[in-house]
């Protein structure tokens, strides 16, 4: 009685598993997000020196392999940054407070 359970139990989950691999799929996707919203926004003048730059993307981003490389840079010196994803925007903070009359990458 015990072999025959098992073996139902067997059938029973092989059937399952190839109804779910056979059922999802899943296409890629080659469009990339589009910015569409960065404050503060490109060559913005009179920017608060503790401002976090926020950008807002067409869909949902997601960590690639590059995220940990997101960073302020002035005059080729990089500020120490965290960077977060919240669905469709990406948000860099800093800790440093930023200087006046200066440009920033």
């Amino acid at each position: 009685m015990l072999r025959k359970s098992i073996s139902v139990l067997c059938a029973l989950s092989l059937i399952f598993t190839m109804f779910i691999t056979t059922e999802v799929s899943a296409k890629a996707d080659k469009t990339a997000p589009a910015l569409k919203l960065a404050t503060p926004k490109n060559n913005q003048a009179n920017v608060v020196t503790n401002i976090k730059i926020s950008l807002k993307f067409s869909e949902n981003i997601y960590k690639g392999k590059n995220f940990s490389k997101i960073k302020i840079t002035k005059t080729n010196k990089s500020i120490k940054t965290k960077a977060t994803i919240s669905k469709n925007y990406l948000k860099i903070s800093h800790t440093y407070s930023l200087s006046y009359s200066a440009t920033y990458v």
